[in-house]
């Protein structure tokens, strides 16, 4: 769902709801309940969370272009 809001963005060029704080949406909030101990799987899984907040941080910079009419960067 949330790519088909960022997709309706980015191709309608008008700002649709969507979560841009990592941490307060549905995997944010599993990811951050986890407490993995394991060295091996809490470095694969710290790098499965820098990807997730790159990923909402482009819902960020989308919005941004909207709202600076910047087509360069939808």
């Amino acid at each position: 769902d949330w790519l088909l809001r960022l997709k309706q963005m980015a191709e309608g060029g008008q700002i649709v709801p969507i979560q841009t704080n990592a941490e307060k949406c549905a995997f944010g909030h599993f990811c951050h309940a986890l407490r993995v101990e394991h060295p091996q799987l809490r470095q694969v899984w710290n790098e499965i969370n820098e990807k997730h907040q790159l990923f909402h941080g482009i819902g960020d910079d989308v919005i941004k272009a909207i709202k600076n009419s910047d087509e360069s960067l939808i």
